[in-house]
C-alpha cells in the first residue's frame, strides 16, 4: 500500500477560523457513498470503491465522525 497523505493544521492563525458552523449528517454520508461508481479505478489508498459501496451502512457513522473531529481539531489531508 502507498503511505498515508500527509495531514497539516489548516487553522493557524485565528481560533475562530474552524469550521463550526458545517454540519455534517450521516444521511449526506450515505448519499455521497452511493454516488461512487464501482468501475472506477482505486485511488492512493488502492482500495476499490467497491468495497466502499457494499460497507456503507458500517462505515458511515465512523466516516462521519472523522469528517466532524478533522473540522473540530483544524486538522484535515491533503487532496491528493
Amino acid at each position: 500500500m502507498s503511505s498515508i497523505p500527509s495531514a497539516d493544521y489548516v487553522y493557524i492563525v485565528y481560533e475562530s477560523d474552524k469550521l463550526l458552523e458545517i454540519q455534517i449528517e450521516l444521511e449526506t454520508v450515505k448519499k455521497v457513498l452511493d454516488m461512487f461508481r464501482c468501475d472506477k479505478a482505486g485511488g492512493t489508498d488502492e482500495l476499490s470503491s467497491k468495497q466502499p459501496i457494499e460497507l456503507k451502512e458500517v462505515i458511515c457513522c465512523p466516516v462521519m465522525k472523522i469528517i466532524l473531529v478533522s473540522l473540530l481539531i483544524g486538522i484535515v489531508p491533503d487532496d491528493c
